[in-house]
């Protein structure tokens, strides 16, 4: 699976061979990090295939434009149409050790990716790593999202949130952050009609929409997923996002 010909199986990717050796070296060092930092669980090789790279991948064919990203998924109304491949400004919120934001630097080298966490030790290794397995086009702040939506508002075209917290504070965090007409991409487990409502809610008062949800099952545990694609569409206002920890503490919803 870590091959070109298991990409194509499980993701229909046809990776080259210098993202394949990307890819094992990202794993190769955060296997050694993991040595001296509680940097993941996830060890065992194909563990770490399917749960911090195929799921970190797999997400973004949901999104309109990408090299994952189906030709029939662009809008026309979408500046990214114009180019299939644009160059895309993207933050990684909650990053941790640099996941998902590393690997879709990798299956996307021409995106500019910003990699964000509060965590200072972790954006350091997750810096080095990227300049270990030679991607240019990242950069790592080690700031709370609180602060930096205050900082880089409107300054992204994709912001991805995967181990951030509620779909509500993922939404909060996250669209003021973005550009009108950018996305944000929540990766999820279990999704329900409840949730759904209650992310609706909050988008109402952020300006937003829920432009996909996007269900599939993982290749080889067959856990269920969700991808969840917002879509800005006015300016949030300028009370987003309230100081650190409101959003979890009173979410919107």
């Amino acid at each position: 699976m870590w091959s070109q010909a298991g990409w194509q199986h499980y993701l229909d990717w046809d990776p080259s061979p210098t993202q394949i050796g990307q890819l094992q070296q990202l794993y190769d060092w955060v296997i050694e990090g993991n040595q001296t930092q509680n940097l993941t669980r996830i060890t065992e090789s194909v563990d770490f295939w399917e749960k911090h790279l195929w799921d970190s991948l797999r997400p973004l064919q949901a999104l309109p434009v990408g090299i994952l990203a189906p030709r029939d998924n662009l809008e026309q109304d979408d500046p990214a149409a114009e180019s299939f491949y644009a160059p895309y400004t993207v933050i990684d919120i909650g990053s941790g050790a640099g996941f998902p934001g590393i690997p879709v630097a990798i299956a996307n080298p021409e995106w500019r990716v910003t990699l964000l966490d509060a965590t200072q030790r972790r954006m350091q290794f997750a810096e080095m790593v990227a300049a270990k397995v030679g991607l240019r086009g990242i950069q790592v702040q080690a700031e709370r999202a609180e602060t930096w939506g205050q900082l880089r508002r409107e300054g992204y075209d994709l912001a991805l949130n995967r181990a951030l917290g509620s779909a509500v504070v993922c939404a909060e965090l996250s669209m003021p952050m973005l550009k009108i007409g950018g996305h944000a991409l929540l990766y999820r487990g279990h999704w329900d009609p409840d949730q759904e409502s209650a992310l609706q809610r909050a988008c109402q008062k952020l300006g937003a929409i829920i432009k996909a949800v996007d269900p599939f099952v993982t290749p080889i545990t067959h856990s269920i997923r969700h991808g969840i694609l917002l879509k800005k569409i006015a300016p949030t206002p300028a009370t987003f996002p309230r100081p650190m920890g409101i959003a979890a503490k009173r979410p919107l919803a």
